[in-house]
């Protein structure tokens, strides 16, 4: 299902990291040789554990490439104003449908409804989610 809505979204090749065979070597013929950028959502990945399986990265290690990580709690006030601020600038991309938000599910929260708020982490950690879970608050 997500390398469906990835193709949805104009990728023009998507591969499943879990069943799909000789991976590396996909990624090759898909790519002429060449290879791919390669973004890993640390986020989900501490939700799963900080652990990958199975994910050797000996030939990323071999080239000039380079690992950036981020997060924004330990950001300073105006770093996340000017975040914010750039975010604005996109906008008008997204409703004019130019860039797009894949939604998964929507829930309707109250602050004190710790079961919406179990069943939306749950979702998240299982990997269930094939997008953004957006919680609206009442």
């Amino acid at each position: 299902e997500k390398c469906l809505i990835a193709k949805n979204f104009g990728a023009d090749v998507t591969l499943n990291y879990k069943t799909t065979q000789n991976l590396a070597g996909k990624i090759r013929e898909a790519t002429g040789g060449k290879g791919v950028n390669v973004i890993l959502d640390v986020l989900a990945g501490f939700l799963g554990g900080p652990k990958l399986e199975n994910v050797n990265i000996a030939p990323l290690l071999r080239t000039r490439a380079s690992l950036f990580f981020s997060t924004l709690r330990s950001r300073t006030i105006e770093y996340k104003a000017d975040l914010v601020n750039q975010l604005k600038k996109l906008l008008p991309q997204f409703e004019t449908g130019e860039l797009k938000i894949s939604v998964d599910s929507r829930y309707q929260v109250d602050w004190s409804d710790a079961k919406v708020w179990q069943e939306t982490h749950t979702r998240m950690e299982a990997n269930e989610n094939a997008g953004k879970i957006m919680m609206i608050f009442k």
